[in-house]
């Protein structure tokens, strides 16, 4: 962690972020920029940033309170909506650094824990979050569209005690 730095997204930021998580993204789902600032207006974007250069090499989105599109969740938890590494840095340890400030940031909302999906086929991801003390507690399968091998998604959940 010491040759990355975080911070907080503005609404200046969206376009460095949206083309992160395009590219971290690829033909999966991406995310608009419309709702980038659904999720800035009702939760935080949390930015980690090469020391060095100032690259953005990862982001995550924490969502603290219902939006148009955005209330699949409990309101007494926090969604995690996203996270993107970039390619160059993935495999390097810094989801679990993003999902900490996650946590940190649901804790201090005062949420009960905190909801997330994921990709059935993103093992890295499933791995870690279970490793944070995530558990699996639903099948989407339709949770984009209609397409399960594209669309579908794991509901998972933490409860803080």
């Amino acid at each position: 962690m010491s040759n990355f730095v975080t911070s907080y997204a503005t609404i200046d930021e969206i376009g460095e972020i949206k083309a992160l998580d395009d590219l971290a993204f690829g033909d999966h789902h991406g995310i608009s920029t419309e709702e980038l600032e659904n999720v800035i207006t009702h939760g935080i974007i949390i930015l980690l940033r090469d020391k060095g250069n100032g690259m953005l090499v990862g982001e995550s989105q924490i969502v603290l309170s219902h939006f148009d599109g955005c209330s699949y969740f409990p309101k007494n938890l926090a969604f995690c909506y996203g996270t993107a590494i970039h390619p160059l840095f993935q495999g390097m340890g810094l989801g679990p650094i993003l999902a900490e400030k996650q946590e940190n940031i649901a804790r201090d909302s005062e949420k009960d824990g905190m909801f997330a999906t994921v990709r059935p086929e993103n093992y890295p991801s499933i791995k870690m979050r279970l490793k944070k003390g995530f558990l699996i507690v639903e099948y989407l399968r339709d949770y984009y569209g209609l397409n399960p091998e594209t669309d579908s998604r794991l509901g998972i959940i933490k409860e803080f005690s």
